[in-house]
């Protein structure tokens, strides 16, 4: 099941144009029973100082916990998504 637009549900509207971020993170072994964790943060309009807090959370992220654990996922208006 493909996912929901954020527009829809969080009630918003904004220009069709505006593509929305979200911060994406994966870390080994840290869950119960030492499984993969993954999470998100909730869908953010792609404006100048949302990209750049979420971008400060990556580089804090990755330092902290490796590389490539930390990234910023975009959903264009069309609903596709791009990670990494």
């Amino acid at each position: 099941m493909p996912p929901r637009s954020p527009r829809r549900l969080a009630g918003m509207s904004t220009p069709a144009s505006r593509p929305w971020i979200r911060l994406r993170w994966r870390l080994q072994e840290t869950g119960l029973f030492g499984h993969v964790v993954e999470g998100h943060w909730l869908w953010e309009p792609d404006t100048p100082s949302v990209r750049a807090a979420f971008q400060a959370a990556v580089e804090a992220g990755n330092k902290a916990h490796g590389a490539g654990t930390h990234w910023v996922e975009q959903e264009d208006a069309g609903g596709a998504h791009a990670s990494r």
